[in-house]
């Protein structure tokens, strides 16, 4: 598979929102898709002192706001790994972000991730702890990760069958 580093938003509702290579631009571009006045987003290039769609300290704060509101941030880097950007990981995120490494495993007209042990960290906001698994086992529903809501830290339990994971509810709209 060549280079190629997808972004990708998943919003509250579960809906998936392919946006390039960058997520910022594609805020800046669809203010109202994301919930924000365009004016708001001027405003924080201004406050913090930058060109608009600069990837720097207001792309974060605009993006740690969307996460911050149920929206998923993910990115696929190159032939290397996936990144999915959360604000929890209770409810309905496990499920999105199973539902959504299914649907690249199993390929959408647009997207197939080839490898399916490709490696994935899903990180809690844009902390630096990070929980390493794979596209596979996230898809397969094999790994479920747990808040112990100590500052981002977090937990994977892996178990031995679906029927483990009662607190998850298995989607299989993308396997038929």
């Amino acid at each position: 598979m060549a280079t190629f580093s997808p972004a990708f938003f998943i919003n509250p509702k579960g809906q998936v929102l392919y946006v390039g290579r960058s997520h910022i631009s594609a805020i800046i571009k669809n203010p109202k898709k994301f919930g924000f006045p365009k004016e708001w987003i001027e405003a924080q290039y201004k406050r913090f002192g930058e060109r608009m769609g600069q990837e720097g300290k207001a792309r974060e704060f605009i993006i740690r706001n969307l996460i911050e509101d149920g929206w998923i941030h993910i990115r696929r880097y190159g032939d290397n790994h996936w990144n999915f950007n959360v604000w929890n990981t209770t409810g309905k995120v496990k499920e999105y972000i199973k539902k959504f490494a299914r649907a690249m495993i199993k390929g959408t007209n647009d997207f197939k991730e080839e490898v399916v042990e490709m490696p994935a960290n899903i990180f809690k906001m844009f902390l630096k702890r990070t929980q390493k698994t794979t596209m596979d086992d996230i898809a397969n529903g094999l790994v479920i990760v747990e808040d112990r809501r100590k500052k981002g830290i977090y937990s994977i339990k892996f178990v031995e069958s679906l029927d483990e994971m009662n607190d998850i509810r298995i989607i299989d709209k993308y396997l038929k």
